[in-house]
């Protein structure tokens, strides 16, 4: 007989947790998120969203989110939704293999199409602190790929 307001209870609990987490993701920010300068439609794009510098831009397993996408040319659109506030940056590996990891050549070189958000030098790896831009809005990115050979 003691279990029916234990029920009830355990409902009321569940609807308020369920009310108070969709409240949350709608607060959240929206990033519409363009890869541009995809050179063929072989293999996939591999997306690498981080929130600190640890990892950046080559450790995927220390991104907030990761995305794999199918490379189409001329480019790729995601919406990544749900962001909170804060700093932000992306790397980018055009997986042409699918091998599901950027690859270098002998000397280091990406052999890949490669990209990272932000004012980046183009022969060397991308930094944190020159890739990450700030989330506040809701708001459009473009990053466009890199292929060396």
């Amino acid at each position: 007989m003691q279990q029916y307001p234990l029920k009830i209870l355990t409902i009321l609990l569940l609807a308020s947790y369920l009310t108070a987490s969709s409240k949350v993701a709608e607060k959240g920010n929206t990033l519409n998120l363009t890869i541009s300068n995809i050179r063929n439609d072989q293999g996939q794009i591999l997306i690498s969203l981080f929130n600190q510098a640890e990892g950046f831009p080559s450790d995927s397993t220390k991104a907030f989110r990761t995305f794999l996408l199918e490379a189409k040319v001329p480019a790729v659109n995601l919406v990544i939704e749900s962001l909170n506030p804060g700093e932000y940056a992306i790397a980018v590996v055009h997986d042409e293999n699918r091998n599901l990891k950027p690859d270098f050549n002998l000397v280091g070189a990406p052999v890949e199409g490669y990209a990272a958000s932000g004012a980046n030098k183009r022969f060397s790896a991308p930094k944190f602190a020159t890739s990450k831009f700030t989330v506040k809005n809701s708001m459009s990115l473009e990053i466009g790929m890199n292929y060396l050979f």
